[in-house]
């Protein structure tokens, strides 16, 4: 992880990256990234937008079920996409209130197929 100061000054970036194989069975592994953005306008309201994308080359989960009943999963690879803007306003050490938008796309193409 990346950080700066934000004790300093009113903006602060961080950066995550991350790298992981769960499956001897791949060659290559997943990995994921995590950047965030963050600004105190003044002492009351706080900014933070953050993007996060992550590839994971091996996910299994449902992918249908046959005329006979029988479930079919498949180990699939996603990739997926979220952004976050996060604004908070804090009215004393008590009480804040916090709005956020978020923006989640995911994409997915099935590598093979299992009967459960």
């Amino acid at each position: 992880m990346i950080e700066t100061n934000f004790t300093i000054s009113r903006t602060a970036i961080d950066y995550t990256f991350n790298v992981s194989n769960f499956i001897d069975k791949l060659i290559y592994e997943g990995f994921n990234n995590e950047l965030s953005l963050r600004y105190r306008l003044c002492d009351k309201v706080f900014i933070v937008y953050t993007l996060f994308y992550n590839n994971d080359p091996f996910n299994l989960g449902y992918a249908n079920r046959t005329d006979d009943g029988t479930t079919i999963f498949g180990a699939r690879r996603l990739k997926t996409i979220e952004n976050q803007l996060n604004v908070s306003y804090i009215f004393n050490k008590n009480m804040s209130l916090t709005i956020i938008g978020r923006y989640y796309w995911f994409i997915g193409a099935y590598r093979e197929y299992y009967d459960l």
